[in-house]
């Protein structure tokens, strides 16, 4: 079973600010990180998730301790077709 999450577009949008802060990759860690505190898990990242579909230099596995669990980061825009920037996270919940 896995967990899936995405974050694109923008947030803080109101009347007289329609042009709202963007989501980066940040804002998925935090979300990330309070998911697993709540969890009471300890999540550790390593560098360069070897995704395709994701930027390199702009990804990480998710692991706990040497176990990769996961992986979040940018998409790649080719991959997608979609012009603004995506932030997705995938997580193994059986480990």
């Amino acid at each position: 079973m896995f967990l899936t999450a995405a974050l694109l577009v923008s947030y803080e949008v109101t009347p007289w600010k329609p042009r709202g802060k963007a989501y980066d990759f940040y804002d998925l860690k935090g979300v990330l990180d309070q998911l697993c505190f709540q969890c009471g898990l300890q999540v550790g990242f390593s560098a360069n998730s070897d995704k395709p579909f994701l930027f390199p230099g702009k990804s990480v596995n998710c692991c706990f301790g040497k176990e990769i669990f996961g992986y979040m980061g940018e998409l790649l825009p080719e991959k997608t077709g979609v012009i603004e920037k995506v932030f997705v996270l995938e997580i193994d919940l059986q480990i």
